[in-house]
């Protein structure tokens, strides 16, 4: 959707913000607003940004792509869609660094959510572009997302459209065995019986609409597309039938699309094979019976007393997750080959910390010692 390059997938990125201090905390307009618009996937690569602003780890906290598919379990696809959502959305900016990889995310001041940005989101969305079957299927479903917005205070509330359908009903007398009434007389103008309609149904906040704005709304936009989009309406499933109403008459949307029609899919027939072909072989391995554990090495003392003494300079979650299980599997020199359990554990080693690791071990060794981290195969 971009034109700016997108980040390798091992290429390290940081999170800054310009966000008030306590924003957060005190008003979350994002949870409150956004979170329908945004979608799980957004919303979550969002509250990560977030807890790489608040910096627990250091000045910086720094991760990749290939960190995010691990952490996250999202296709490299979805989280350039999903990031690129976020910046449509005014929620975060990205800088792009050196040869025009984005490597910087700024945290950006969140705005309400009002009708005038959900017009010009909508607006952005429907552009049309060649951008391929996903793209189009994942702006597809933002557009049907804004079309259900409401904020979370209005959810689990019956709107005044569906209060008035089931007050109908319930006043609707019961069927007995009496000839039917005759029906309205068809001579009865049809602007008559639409303007009592609109009067009957719709709220203008906590008062009924008013003859004179059914009759304005009519002659601006015309009796046809009135009667069209008042039948679409129950079908958007909107907390504010009249501010939907309207906006449908300004805009002219189209039909919406029947509820229950197949979800767009998140990636290529390609890709499917692929994950469909990977799922049979872990099926065949978990059939298997394990594979004996290999001998792990004696553990090296030097190294041994090291995780000793960072033990009590750290957390205990941080020594269990990142320290507890490297090992000395190298020692030339000065030179200190070390092997962890996996990148997660590896970025942190080296991003947060590499200088606490290193400081120990000279204490130990008694002289210089340089630290490299690879990960078990």
């Amino acid at each position: 959707m971009s034109n700016r390059k997108q980040p390798k997938p091992d290429t390290l990125s940081t999170v800054i913000t310009e966000i008030e201090e306590d924003h957060y905390r005190i008003k979350n307009w994002v949870a409150k607003e956004w979170s329908l618009i945004l979608g799980p996937h957004a919303m979550h690569l969002y509250n990560i940004y977030c807890a790489a602003a608040n910096r627990e780890l250091g000045n910086k906290w720094f991760f990749s792509i290939r960190t995010l598919e691990e952490f996250t379990l999202m296709h490299h696809t979805t989280i350039i869609m999903n990031n690129w959502l976020l910046e449509l959305c005014g929620l975060i900016r990205v800088n792009a660094g050196a040869e025009g990889y984005a490597n910087e995310y700024i945290l950006l001041t969140p705005s309400h959510v009002t009708d005038e940005i959900l017009k010009q989101l909508v607006a952005k969305l429907k552009v049309e572009s060649d951008v391929g079957k996903n793209w189009r299927n994942f702006k597809a479903n933002v557009l049907e997302r804004i079309m259900k917005w409401k904020p979370l205070h209005e959810c689990g509330k019956a709107s005044q459209f569906k209060k008035g359908m089931i007050e109908a009903k319930a006043a609707a007398p019961a069927p007995t065995n009496e000839p039917t009434p005759p029906a309205p007389s068809a001579d009865l103008p049809r602007q008559t019986k639409l303007v009592a309609y609109m009067t009957e149904t719709f709220y203008d906040g906590k008062k009924p609409l008013s003859e004179a704005a059914a009759m304005k709304m009519i002659e601006q936009y015309g009796m046809e597309a009135v009667e069209r989009q008042i039948s679409w309406l129950e079908r958007r499933d909107s907390d504010n039938p009249l501010r939907t109403l309207r906006a449908a008459l300004k805009d002219d949307w189209n039909e919406p699309k029947p509820i229950g029609q197949a979800k767009a899919e998140p990636f290529t027939p390609a890709d499917m094979a692929v994950m469909t072909a990977l799922d049979v072989t872990r099926m065949n391995e978990a059939n298997e019976p394990p594979a004996p554990a290999p001998e792990s090495p004696p553990p090296d003392p030097l190294w041994q007393e090291v995780k000793e003494r960072l033990q009590m300079q750290m957390t205990q979650a941080t020594f269990d997750s990142c320290v507890r299980s490297t090992e000395l599997v190298n020692m030339e020199g000065n030179q200190w080959v070390i092997q962890c359990e996996s990148t997660f554990a590896q970025d942190w080693l080296v991003n947060r910390l590499n200088g606490t690791l290193t400081r120990t071990a000279k204490g130990v060794a008694g002289q210089e010692v340089t630290l490299q981290f690879i990960v078990r195969e």
